[in-house]
């Protein structure tokens, strides 16, 4: 989890890890078996900072753009392009880490 505030330190902390006995739980439940979640981290460098802001509208940062008025989006898009502008000169660059769970079961008989 990515935690900073605007001309502020970024911190990343991971986030809390939720157990998986639900999903198992429930897929067992639905007539699924030998169900198996796996946490996978998913890396998305971006070669140029402009590259982020159209992608941050297909993944969870959209709830973000919808909730902010249209006419504030300007500054907000100049306020980004600055911060992921410093971020980019970073050794591993640009870069956005996902964790996603996958969970997989087999048909139940």
């Amino acid at each position: 989890m990515t935690r900073g505030r605007p001309g502020g330190e970024v911190t990343r902390t991971p986030a809390p890890s939720r157990p998986t006995g639900g999903c198992t739980t429930c897929s067992a439940e639905a007539g699924w078996a030998d169900a198996h979640s796996e946490t996978r981290e998913h890396v998305t460098t971006f070669r140029e900072p402009t590259d982020w802001l159209p992608f941050s509208w297909s993944v969870g940062t959209r709830h973000y753009w919808e909730r902010n008025p249209q006419e504030r989006r300007p500054e907000i898009d100049r306020q980004a392009l600055k911060h992921l502008t410093r971020m980019a000169t970073e050794p591993e660059g640009l870069q956005q880490r996902n964790e996603v769970r996958y969970t997989t079961a087999l048909a139940g008989s």
